[in-house]
C-alpha cells in the first residue's frame, strides 16, 4: 500500500486543524496519540480474545470490559 499511497503529513496537517480549531499543534498531535493509542490497545484486546476463543472454543466473562480498556 505505502507504494501507492502518500505517507500522511502529521506535521502539515496537524498545523492546519490546529489553527482551525484555535488550538496547538501539540495539543493536536497529542490528541492524536491518545486516540492512536486507544486503538491499538482495543484491537490488541480485542486479537486477544478472539485468539483465545479460536484455541479454546471460549469467551471470557467480561469481554465487553476487556474491550473496552
Amino acid at each position: 500500500i505505502n507504494a501507492y499511497k502518500k505517507k500522511f503529513d502529521s506535521d502539515k496537517w496537524s498545523k492546519v486543524i490546529a489553527q482551525r480549531e484555535g488550538s496547538t499543534q501539540k495539543e493536536i498531535l497529542d490528541k492524536w496519540s491518545e486516540i492512536t493509542k486507544t486503538a491499538q490497545d482495543r484491537g490488541t484486546n480485542v486479537h486477544l480474545i478472539m485468539e483465545n476463543y479460536i484455541k479454546h472454543r471460549k469467551i471470557e466473562k467480561g469481554y465487553e470490559d476487556f474491550i473496552d480498556s
